[in-house]
């Protein structure tokens, strides 16, 4: 009696914890459906209910592991009652039931489906796209990819601005020490900054730590190195770049690509046997 209550027990325990852990997965899902690109987060210091996306993801991953743990524990558990899914109710032998055979050939037409990017999957990862890429605004990219990750120094080699009035920049917002070999994300983390902030008092957008604000630059002209751009749509690359949309689409059908604006870049460059670079540097030569 006591082996079955306790066997009970552990099954009730089970079930709560795969109900629970299934609705945090449930949550960690949609938050990390809708976050920026990685280089915008780390850049922009974004949170959501107070956790980054490195964050939300650490407990994506685990919480994955809790589900995956409490599903082979409730399959064991109740291990009869789940064969009688696949046993004749008559004969109560080993039998071919549709309703198996319905949910495998679903799961195989969700996989092939979202492999060949074809509708509705292509659209749910388009609307992923457009909504991860909708965070990214002109005056708050970077100058260059992982720029928070660089020393002062080699920032300034790689974007081609003045070390030193970096520095005196800093320094006079009392952001010390600000040294040639200090890193842009330690930095911002000792005065609880944004890189995006520090990076605007270093080039002297903004002369104080107070405030949030961010000075709007120019666009940068396309330079064949920018990250995730094969998971764009081609109409979502002319919108950051500043290219006519239509002229894009002319220059690549004289390419012999022909191309709408809600195809993802890696899309194009598949069709045309080349890569998602190639394709913008088509198209880039539609600029307004």
């Amino acid at each position: 009696m006591t082996e079955k209550k306790n066997k009970a027990t552990l099954r009730s325990f089970v079930s709560i914890l795969l109900l629970f852990s299934s609705a945090i997965l449930l949550l960690t899902g949609i938050i990390l459906f809708i976050t920026p690109p990685g280089r915008v987060a780390h850049w922009t210091g974004w949170k959501m209910l107070g956790l980054g996306k490195e964050q939300w993801g650490a407990v994506h991953i685990c919480f994955s592991i809790c589900v995956i743990i409490a599903s082979i524990l409730h399959i064991y558990l109740n291990f009869k009652p789940l064969m009688n899914y696949f046993k004749d109710k008559i004969s109560k032998k080993f039998a071919i039931k549709m309703e198996w055979i319905a949910a495998a050939l679903l799961c195989v037409a969700i996989f092939m489906g979202t492999v060949a990017a074809i509708p509705p999957f292509s659209t749910i990862m388009n609307l992923n796209n457009d909504i991860k890429f909708s965070w990214e605004k002109q005056s708050e990219k970077a100058p260059i990819p992982h720029a928070e990750t660089m020393t002062l120094a080699y920032l300034a080699k790689k974007a081609d601005l003045d070390l030193d009035s970096m520095i005196a920049n800093l320094n006079k917002a009392d952001m010390k020490p600000a040294k040639p070999e200090t890193v842009i994300k330690q930095l911002a983390r000792k005065y609880k900054m944004t890189p995006n902030q520090v990076y605007n008092i270093a080039t002297g957008q903004k002369n104080t730590l107070q405030g949030s604000g961010n000075a709007v630059s120019e666009p940068a002209a396309y330079d064949g190195q920018k990250r995730g751009l094969g998971k764009k749509t081609l109409k979502q690359f002319c919108n950051e770049e500043n290219i006519d949309i239509a002229g894009a689409i002319e220059k690549l059908k004289a390419a012999g690509i022909e191309a709408t604006p809600n195809e993802n870049m890696k899309v194009l460059a598949d069709k045309a046997l080349t890569n998602p670079h190639k394709i913008a540097e088509i198209a880039s030569s539609a600029k307004r």
